[in-house]
């Protein structure tokens, strides 16, 4: 049976631009849209406040304003930029803001919401659980998760408002999303906060994910001297899938929300008289990979292998090379210890972009006459997933 909503866009295709904003307008009430709205002062003037609000929209939103006046440097000036981008299950926000006043000349410099419990880049979407084998009004457990990462730091004088967070909120129906539905949330931290809706097969249910920054540096309004500044680069991804075996969600987006879990998994077998292992801890975004090698020979250089993507298995007499070529990064990583241990770190950025990257690493134990190319011994690999 095809969704009512997807239904209404094959029939919003074929008609008037008029009936198009009467979909976009209905989006809504539908639980199912993204939506950017902020407001950015750069000066006293009203010509200088930029205010943004894209209404509910059925795809990715993207805004992008510059404003204010002045140059960078000149007594009195302020000038601001900002970018957001709104899609299921992603959310950024992105912007800079420079002023100074002079002589009792005050200026703005702020970047806020529209108004009370309005988030800058938000989406929605309406959740429908399905499932093979229960039957309906049987419990089902979905698991809430976002992630947040990035920055917003102000500078100047006091006052400065600085806040920044991060949401889910869960209701019946998309007008039942009030202050009381926020299930997890981020405040003014990087990290990620998870949550268990309790729901059952059959429910319909509405999402929403939100993502809000507010800095205004009041300083700069008033008479004495003073400089002020913001840098924001935020970003959140949202998850969400049910831990109840048998069941699923069908979305009203026609969204998949993937989880990002970090995984690590050996692949093959070392050679050599050995041979030796390789292990590794999860890759975590935002922290150091341990590549550990065992089984060396006391004092024995170690290379460590690290190529991006899945394995990819090249044979070389007895041993195999489990990394692509076409991406392969092979560095010296040190020395083995008297046990024939060594330990590698590879930082990872806290950076959303990286979720779900696929690496394999293998380490290259150096020995003459060794059974890989008569450089040494190959341990096995480990096919890594990037996530938290």
């Amino acid at each position: 049976m095809l969704h009512p909503f997807k239904y209404s866009v094959h029939r919003a295709l074929a008609t008037p631009f008029a009936l198009l904003l009467v979909l976009a307008n209905s989006l809504e009430a539908q639980g199912c849209g993204v939506r950017s709205a902020y407001q950015m002062g750069n000066a006293t003037a009203v010509s200088n406040i930029v205010q943004v609000d894209t209404g509910w929209q059925p795809g990715p939103v993207t805004t992008f304003q510059q404003n204010g006046g002045g140059s960078p440097g000149s007594s009195l000036y302020s000038v601001g930029t900002v970018q957001t981008r709104a899609h299921f299950g992603r959310l950024r926000i992105q912007g800079t803001g420079q002023a100074q006043n002079w002589n009792g000349n005050g200026t703005s410099l702020y970047l806020i919401p529209p108004a009370f419990d309005t988030p800058t880049v938000q989406f929605r979407d309406t959740f429908t659980v399905q499932a093979q084998g229960l039957p309906v009004g049987t419990p089902v457990q979905i698991e809430a998760r976002v992630r947040m990462v990035g920055s917003c730091v102000v500078t100047g004088l006091w006052p400065v408002l600085s806040t920044y967070g991060a949401e889910i909120r869960v209701a019946p129906f998309a007008n039942a999303l009030g202050m009381g539905s926020i299930v997890t949330s981020l405040n003014a931290t990087n990290g990620v906060a998870t949550a268990i809706v309790q729901t059952t097969v059959g429910a319909t249910f509405t999402v929403e994910g939100r993502m809000t920054s507010s800095v205004d540096e009041h300083g700069v309004r008033n008479g004495l001297p003073a400089a002020a500044s913001y840098s924001i680069d935020l970003e959140s991804r949202f998850e969400f899938r049910s831990v109840t075996a048998g069941a699923w969600i069908a979305t009203c987006s026609g969204t998949t929300y993937p989880s990002a879990q970090a995984t690590s998994q050996a692949v093959g077998s070392g050679c050599g008289s050995g041979p030796p292992t390789l292990t590794s801890t999860l890759p975590l975004l935002g922290s150091s990979l341990s590549l550990t090698t065992n089984g060396a020979a006391a004092g024995a250089p170690v290379f460590r292998g690290l190529a991006i993507g899945a394995p990819v298995a090249t044979p070389f007499g007895t041993c195999v090379l489990q990394l692509d070529p076409a991406t392969l990064v092979l560095e010296f990583a040190g020395v083995a210890d008297a046990a024939g241990q060594h330990t590698a770190a590879v930082p990872l950025p806290n950076a959303l972009g990286f979720a779900g990257l696929a690496l394999t690493a293998q380490s290259l134990v150096l020995g003459t006459g060794g059974p890989f190319l008569g450089l040494g011994e190959l341990s096995n690999a480990v096919a890594l997933v990037v996530g938290f």
